[in-house]
């Protein structure tokens, strides 16, 4: 195994292998855990008893009931391509819900297909509401896009969202299924949520999601990425540093050395750990389809999560 890992480092430092390192720009993807990402939404799911799963690839979508799951497509970073719109179009006719949030227009080739255009952005924040079964939703926007349509009273349309300047969501029965359509991916981004601004966007996420699985898109990503060599230069140099200080700290204090830096693992370990630790237990995902559980628990869950953080 040891001399398995030396070998792949050694031909990763000779040939320079990419390594794939990061999301560009800020998107709302679940494994981005800054500002802009999905991560605290996926993990907030995953707590109230939402069935979660990703896929990287639109042909995947067959694997998911279409009856038992709503699909999330946020933002992709790339146009979604023909094949793309095809494989979701026919899950969604099959009783698929897909809920498109997009404010950069490169989900407009889906939309299209649903007499809908994602138009240019209003870099603001704004308040709205939605329509939706009889019900109307507080929603909280940010840089958010108007959702142009000419058939808003189309007998398809069984919802709407608006600002008093513009329509900026627009829900629509496609087949046995629907599209749900909203000029902004930020309505669950991480800082939304943090700050409790996504209070209300959540009690109309938990309405359109009922008792159906949750299924994230991560396809469509753009990475940042570097080579081995500056990975390992970069590697080696931080040993080095590191080790040097250490010796230095220990032969001049070695118990308050080794009481600081105890300490400062404690804390570093605290903080990763920090979304895990409290009275909330992380229940592993339930692996059958059958499983009920009521999607209030998601709001209740979000108002003691947001008075433990502050």
């Amino acid at each position: 195994m040891i001399l398995t890992l030396i070998f792949f480092v050694i031909i990763g430092f000779i040939y320079k292998v990419p390594i794939q390192l990061t999301a560009k720009y800020d998107p709302p993807s679940i494994y981005n855990l800054g500002g802009g990402g999905y991560s605290i939404l996926y993990t907030l799911l995953g707590r109230a008893g939402y069935l979660v799963n990703v896929i990287y690839d639109t042909n995947q979508l067959s694997k998911f009931d279409p009856r038992r799951n709503i699909l999330i497509l946020a933002s992709p970073d790339k146009t979604l391509s023909e094949e793309d719109i095809e494989n979701i179009m026919r899950w969604v006719s099959a009783g698929g819900y897909v809920f498109v949030l997009d404010e950069i227009g490169t989900v407009n080739t889906l939309t299209q297909r649903v007499d809908a255009i994602i138009g240019y952005i209003i870099p603001e924040v704004s308040q709205g509401e939605c329509v939706y079964n009889g019900k109307t939703y507080r929603i909280f926007l940010n840089k958010y896009s108007p959702v142009i349509t000419n058939n808003i009273r189309d007998p398809s349309v069984i919802g709407y969202c608006y600002t008093k300047d513009s329509f900026v969501g627009l829900f629509k029965r496609v087949g046995n299924g629907a599209l749900f359509i909203v000029g902004d991916s930020s309505l669950f981004i991480n800082t939304m949520i943090r700050a409790g601004y996504a209070y209300y966007n959540l009690i109309l996420l938990r309405d359109i999601i009922g008792d159906r699985g949750v299924v994230f898109y991560e396809g469509g990503r753009e990475y940042a990425v570097i080579n081995t060599e500056a990975f390992f230069l970069l590697f080696g140099g931080l040993i080095e540093y590191l080790s040097t200080a250490l010796k230095s700290m220990i032969s001049r204090d070695p118990f308050m050395s080794l009481l600081l830096l105890t300490l400062i693992i404690s804390i570093a370990s605290l903080y990763y750990l920090r979304d895990y630790l409290g009275s909330e237990r992380i229940y592993p995902a339930k692996t059958s389809s059958l499983y009920k559980v009521d999607k209030s628990i998601l709001s209740r869950r979000y108002e003691r999560w947001v008075l433990k953080k502050r």
